[in-house]
């Protein structure tokens, strides 16, 4: 759980005189004998409760306190079986028999259970989702806190799953298809190069032949009997886990599940354990991967790592040194791209987790073209200096200091997360069979970690790092040569090098940069009335402050400025597309590149930038008690004119030969005439060039800074946290209260883009599929909070009519995508978009199925109950939305965009109000009646 938790804190890879060692047949290095120095035992989170039934049934529930917030029960059914537990003659159907425990058990009919729920205003696909992995199968449901006739019914859900599942010969032939089409999308019928790396790297294990997925021949040839004897073989409650998490008070989950499930008896089986061997790592070997898709290239490194039980003081002393180490290597790697002439571009190190259980080091790094050799020399120089020297002094106490932070704000941020958020957590301890642990215990725990001493973490590092095992896979686009002796030669060579010691820790932010000093002109006082503040300031930003402790001792700022790169003149748009990376790159306060990232981190601030269409912005969030640096990096981030000259090129480069890479493949004659057709030759929906992009220099991308607070249509500052209002104050007149905003221009609206109804066949496809896109565009709704909510509940209620008509009646799709781009204010039209994927066989089926939906739409109208649904399931999306910070922040935000005062940021239930079935059928006439694009790009 710690490394888990450091893991995500620091962005560490998931892909994420020392000689060259002699290759041995187990490469792992054992720690059987390490002696940890401190005596660590878990620390049982209280919360946690678990335990197991009689008939063996395994179960965890956690009570939350109510905070006001949480009104979600989640409940999760854990099978402990999936692909990996398949005779050679049922591949796929452990997958197959999750999709038909939605299409009907003993209690809900074919497909009653999801009306049920979805009458509700739950959302198949959100609140009602289930997945097949290697070695589970997990079904869930999210169901509101205060409606314990829908918790019951949810418990009932979950013995049919387990129980029930009616597997009815009609359903299991309309399944298929769809399973189909979902292999379709998701792996289709060129092998990706990601695919490509997961089959050689498991080769000689079960796995490859194993995927979830299945072998399409006898998913399509499956029986209702051979379904049900692979589900009477795992579905038993030996082999079962109920996981439920819940707010305090609403309810007594452990005596549900036991009213539930207790009387459910089965003999416990033999189910054989599934047999895999182990993915050997042993040798150096490398080699060469590509697929149509792949448009960089990058560098997969896997070694082999240290081997030790986890749930002991020495696994939790080993996981510890294995994430400070990795860290400090990541930060060394991001240095090496850093450099003049450097050959690499990204690189991180992590440690990995392996479907046998091995956890080997692994390294990403990202490289310029023809230059893989000499980047992999650099990465394999990087680890011989680790293993020699290991880390410094200095790096030891900033990346504990890192670590603290991080583990202080996971501890913050789940004392505001929603139930989702902490099942998934417990739902991680509990595949992994880990003791869920005490939060607050992390803390003390970091503490006995970081008085290891230095020498005895260099000599594990050093133990850990083993030149003489690589698996090393190069992902290159299609054309691109690869030759793996080169690729050994330099890797050795890296290993041969003299060097030095080299470790570099980056100094902290200047305290004095980016002040903006004025005084406040207007304050709004709505914390009785809103529970908001709003201010004025002297320069015309508007602020508003959402006072909450939800997340103890945390902040969120969020800068946004209207009118995008619609706000600046043509020859500026290319240039607004590298501005956020390059503004990251480059830094802010004096520090660049992994210096300022470094210097982030050990603030425990994240920090993003955003640059769209139709506004811009500022993203940061962090301890409470940092909120001047947050309002430090926000000015500077809309004022600094200056940026790192190489690393802008770095920038710059990477994009460029992405475009080179894309314009080389189908896709780009796809897209170019998708857009054309779309949005005509508006430059700010084009796809830039190679070429083009080299002709940008770092003084067109000032200009767009210069231009952030020049010509913007309008500016708004929301803070949501932990923070008093007084210091709120206080920091505005230093940092924001004189930033040099200049008033606001008067917006200008774009004419209309789709201007004809056009049907484009285009070819090229590299898949054995067709992709299918509709565009209505109208000049009609105009922009505001009703027409919002409108188009909403009408994306809701169309998708649920073509989810029944394209998957379950015909099979022609995995599911569509329903969506919308509002008008907003700088734009004339409304666009609703669908997307979806089928078999090009089917490809005229499929349009002619769903011209015909689109045109029964207009024909028979949503009922007034079809229209109540899809308003109950918005209703359910935004109240979750608005129960965290992150939520909040954004919907404060967005009533800039809809021009509303901020003080409605949540009335959505008064606007809810307000919708008729009447106004939605309007909406969809309105949309559906205007001009018309169809494009459909097949093999």
């Amino acid at each position: 759980m710690y490394k888990k938790i450091l893991a995500l804190g620091l962005l560490v890879s998931s892909l994420a005189g020392c000689a060259v060692v002699s290759s041995q047949s187990d490469p792992s290095m054992s720690m059987d004998r390490y002696k940890p120095h401190t005596a660590w035992q878990p620390t049982p989170d209280p919360l946690v409760q678990q335990g197991v039934l009689d008939n063996g049934l395994r179960w965890a529930v956690k009570a939350l306190p109510d905070n006001d917030n949480r009104d979600r029960v989640e409940l999760r059914l854990r099978v402990r079986a999936g692909s990996l537990d398949e005779l050679d003659s049922e591949r796929g159907l452990a997958h197959m028999v999750e999709h038909l425990a939605f299409n009907g058990t003993a209690r809900f009919p074919k497909h009653e259970m999801v009306a049920f729920f979805e009458s509700a205003g739950m959302s198949f696909g959100g609140d009602i989702n289930a997945y097949t992995g290697f070695n589970e199968t997990v079904y869930s449901l999210t169901v509101p806190s205060d409606r314990p006739d829908l918790i019951a019914t949810a418990f009932e859900v979950l013995y049919d799953w387990s129980t029930a599942v009616s597997f009815e010969a009609d359903e299991v032939a309309k399944e298929a298809p769809v399973i189909v089409e979902e292999w379709r999308l998701s792996e289709g019928t060129e092998q990706s190069a990601g695919l490509q790396f997961f089959n050689h790297l498991y080769a000689d294990t079960a796995y490859p032949e194993r995927m979830p997925i299945g072998d399409m021949s006898i998913v399509k040839a499956a029986t209702a009997e051979q379904l049900r004897g692979f589900y009477q073989r795992h579905y038993r409650p030996d082999n079962i886990d109920v996981v439920v998490v819940y707010p305090e008070g609403s309810m007594d989950a452990v005596a549900a599940i036991a009213s539930t499930f207790a009387g459910w008896q089965r003999e416990p089986s033999a189910i054989d354990e599934p047999q895999g061997s182990a993915v050997d790592l042993a040798g150096i070997e490398l080699f060469g991967l590509s697929d149509s898709d792949q448009l960089n290239s990058f560098w997969l490194l896997y070694l082999p790592g240290l081997s030790y039980e986890t749930n002991s003081a020495a696994g939790n002393e080993l996981g510890f040194i294995e994430t400070l180490y990795t860290q400090a290597l990541t930060g060394r790697l991001q240095r090496l791209g850093e450099q003049e002439q450097a050959a690499l571009i990204d690189s991180s190190a992590g440690i990995d987790s392996l479907e046998d259980g091995q956890k080997p080091l692994q390294i990403y790094g990202t490289v310029y073209e023809g230059r893989s050799s000499e980047a992999l020399t650099a990465l394999a120089a990087e680890l011989r200096r680790m293993k020699r020297y290991g880390i410094s002094t200095e790096e030891y106490q900033q990346i504990g200091g890192q670590f603290r932070i991080s583990i202080e704000n996971w501890v913050s941020s789940l004392a505001g997360a929603s139930s989702a958020e902490h099942i998934d957590w417990l739902m991680s301890d509990i595949s992994e069979e880990e003791l869920p642990e005490d939060p607050e215990s992390m803390l003390a725990n970091l503490d006995q970690l970081l008085s290891i001493p230095l020498a005895d973490v260099n000599r594990i590092i050093a133990k850990a790092i083993q030149p003489g095992h690589l698996r090393g896979y190069f992902f290159h686009p299609k054309g691109a040569e690869f030759d793996a002796a080169a690729a050994k030669a330099a890797y050795l060579t890296g290993w041969q090098n003299k060097l030095e010691e080299r470790t570099t820790v980056s100094a902290g932010f200047q305290a004095d940069a980016y002040r903006f000093p004025g005084l406040i002109a207007k304050t709004d006082d709505r914390l009785d009335s809103e529970g908001l503040m709003l201010w004025t300031l002297e320069n015309g930003l508007s602020v508003v402050f959402k006072p909450t402790d939800l997340e103890p001792g945390r902040a969120y700022v969020q800068t946004l400025i209207l009118g995008g790169n619609r706000a600046l003149p043509d020859e500026l748009v290319m240039a607004s597309e590298l501005w956020a990376s390059a503004r990251i790159r480059s830094g802010l306060a004096g520090l660049s590149g992994q210096d300022f990232d470094d210097a982030l981190q050990s603030l425990g601030v994240g920090y993003d930038l955003f640059y769209s269409k139709v506004y811009a912005g500022v993203d940061v969030n962090g301890p409470a008690d940092q909120l001047d640096r947050m309002l430090q990096l926000t000015a500077g981030s809309l004022t600094e004119p200056d940026l790192n000259e190489t690393l802008f090129e770095l920038v710059k480069n990477t994009s460029i030969e992405q475009a080179d890479q894309f314009d080389q493949t189908p896709d780009w004659n796809f897209y170019g005439r998708y857009l054309a057709a779309v949005y005509g030759d508006e430059p700010r929906y084009t796809i830039w060039s190679g070429a083009q992009l080299s002709e940008l220099s770092m003084a067109d991308v000032q200009a767009v800074q210069e231009n952030l607070l020049k010509s913007h249509q309008g500016a708004l500052v929301a803070i949501v946290g932990d923070i008093e209002v007084a210091r709120v104050e206080q920091l505005l007149m230093i940092y924001l209260a004189g930033l040099p905003l200049q008033a606001a221009t008067e917006t200008t609206s774009f004419g209309s883009i789709t201007e004809s109804a056009q049907t484009l066949i285009i070819s090229g496809q590299v898949e054995e599929r067709t992709d299918i896109r509709y565009v209505f565009s109208a000049s009609e709704p105009t922009l505001s909070p009703l027409s919002l909510s409108l188009s909403e509940v009408f994306n809701l209620a169309l998708d649920k009519r073509l989810l029944e008509s394209i998957r379950e009646d015909s099979g022609l799709s995995y599911g569509t995508a329903v969506f919308q781009h509002p008008r907003y204010f700088n734009e004339s039209q409304w666009r609703l978009h669908i997307r979806f994927s089928t078999d090009p066989q089917r490809q005229q089926e499929a349009l002619t199925i769903l011209n015909a939906e689109l045109e029964r739409v207009l024909a028979m109208p949503f009922s007034a109950t079809e229209v109540t649904e899809a308003m109950s399931k918005y209703r359910e999306q935004m109240q979750q939305d608005l129960s965290t910070n992150a939520g909040a922040i954004n919907a404060l935000t967005d009533t800039l965009l809809y021009a509303i005062p901020a003080v409605q940021y949540d009335d959505f239930e008064d606007i809810l109000v307000e919708v008729t079935a009447d106004q939605v059928n309007a909406l969809a006439a309105t949309l559906l009646g205007g001009t018309r694009v169809v494009t459909v790009y097949q093999p």
